[in-house]
């Protein structure tokens, strides 16, 4: 079984350049061909579904994307000089959808299955619709 790192779940929800994502058509049909050719070995593939969050600071010189801002369900940062930007009530509303419709993403790409990945300052949200991310 293969899990895919770090697959990010909305453009917002990135920063990261160069990393990979589920969000637009482009996307979901270049992962259709990786997990064809898994299946076709007789494998199975999950997408690790992500959101920056408070960890969306360059480091280990990572290229960030101009536009996307850090936030975080509190203004507490990593560091000291990372602060990021406090979000609403219907910011996570928002940020919960993305998991929702990236995890959908996944199975139209043709994924057994998603991990939504949660540690080191990266959003997932709230535990609470987590059983209802679960592709089988």
């Amino acid at each position: 079984m293969l899990i895919t790192e770090a697959t990010f779940i909305a453009r917002e929800a990135g920063g990261y350049a160069t990393a990979p994502g589920i969000y637009s058509q482009d996307q979901i049909d270049a992962w259709r061909k990786v997990t064809t050719a898994v299946h076709g070995k007789g494998g199975y593939i999950f997408s690790q579904l992500w959101a920056l969050g408070r960890a969306n600071f360059a480091g280990g010189g990572a290229q960030l994307l101009e536009d996307v801002k850090t936030v975080a369900p509190s203004p507490i940062g990593l560091s000291d000089d990372s602060v990021p930007a406090e979000l609403s009530l219907d910011d996570i509303q928002r940020y919960i959808g993305h998991y929702k419709q990236a995890a959908s993403n996944a199975h139209v790409a043709g994924f057994d299955g998603v991990e939504v990945h949660g540690a080191n300052g990266c959003e997932s949200g709230s535990p609470a619709p987590l059983e209802k991310l679960a592709v089988r």
